[in-house]
């Protein structure tokens, strides 16, 4: 592959149009794709999970440069940003503000020569899937998006480039149509002072969501007339889902109990992490020895007990109720591998 590092003239360099942390933002506001709204879109666009654009900024000022070229390819008598978009778009602001600093002309850039449109594609999925620069979900979501609809590509053809499985970028994809269909447009007509558009971060919340037993429960218990998904994006805007980790994986124990879910359901202002404390205990639980017990009486209190335990607390477990637990699983498994047998 020919490529060549060199400094190049900010000013023929176009930020790409296509980058999925602004696609969405042209499109919802009707912005025109030029370079002065993509520059001034991505300087406003969600950070995702990385340093926001002000923390950038100050670094490259302290640095007095970029430390990593940016990525672009010709197009023309011009260049096309490949990735280093936010890098690109703060060295052009910088340039209008000062514009007699020499290190705001110039850019540090690998340019890769004589490429075609599929390479481009699979360096863009390189760069932000599995790089230091990784994209939000959201924006990982969009460009999946993109490349299955547009692109003609399949999952398998991805996950040669990004590594995964097919089943992870398919339940990635399905999470980015299901915030766009039904949270997104619970923003609609909203001014910032409303609670402004949708927040791309909770998308982590639609994510999980997709996981068998959460989604099986919300098939299941929510009443009928209304998509399930629906409903679990009224919860997150209306503040009773708070954790992605933690409160999403509630959902099925919550729902599962006739009075956590009967309050749940009925009260907009009841947040999912109270509606468990709501299910009622065994109160004869405690005079029970462990070995007389059912099977039904120990699944329900490990399920509550699980369902009270925070992703961290899960982290810090000590060996011996790690080891306990990952020994459970595969009993577990292998009985009801017994049952799905006979």
């Amino acid at each position: 592959m020919n490529r060549e590092l060199k400094e190049l003239d900010i000013n023929i360099i176009d930020p790409d149009p296509d980058n999925p942390r602004i696609v969405e933002s042209l499109k919802t506001f009707n912005i025109e794709p030029n370079r002065e709204n993509i520059l001034n879109v991505l300087r406003n666009a969600p950070g995702g999970d990385g340093p926001g654009i002000t923390e950038l900024e100050k670094s490259i000022i302290a640095t007095q440069g970029i430390l990593d070229p940016i990525i672009v390819c010709p197009k023309g008598d011009r260049y096309l940003c490949i990735e280093g978009n936010t890098r690109l778009s703060i060295y052009n602001k910088n340039l209008e503000r000062y514009p007699d600093i020499l290190f705001w002309q110039t850019i540090p850039a690998l340019i890769y020569k004589d490429i075609d449109d599929p390479m481009l594609e699979m360096i863009r999925l390189g760069a932000h899937f599995v790089g230091k620069k990784e994209w939000s979900l959201y924006a990982k979501g969009a460009y999946i998006s993109n490349m299955i609809k547009n692109n003609a590509k399949t999952f398998p053809e991805i996950v040669e480039v990004i590594g995964g499985t097919p089943s992870k970028l398919e339940g990635l994809l399905t999470a980015y149509d299901d915030f766009n269909q039904y949270f997104a447009p619970l923003f609609a007509g909203t001014n910032e002072a409303e609670g402004g558009r949708a927040n791309e971060k909770e998308m982590s919340k639609f994510v999980n969501a997709n996981t068998g037993s959460i989604s099986a429960a919300l098939e299941t218990y929510i009443p009928d007339g209304e998509h399930p998904k629906a409903r679990f994006a009224k919860w997150i805007k209306q503040g009773k889902i708070e954790s992605a980790a933690d409160d999403v994986r509630k959902i099925p124990t919550v729902l599962s109990n006739d009075i956590s879910r009967e309050a749940f359901l009925s009260d907009k202002n009841l947040k999912i992490k109270d509606a468990l404390k709501l299910i009622p205990r065994d109160i004869n639980v405690g005079d029970i020895k462990l070995s007389e017990a059912d099977i039904s009486r120990l699944a329900d209190e490990l399920k509550l007990k699980i369902g009270e335990t925070t992703i961290d607390e899960l982290k810090n477990l000590d060996s011996e109720n790690l080891d306990s637990l990952l020994m459970l699983n595969l009993d577990l498994n292998q009985f009801l591998d017994h049952i799905d047998t006979d």
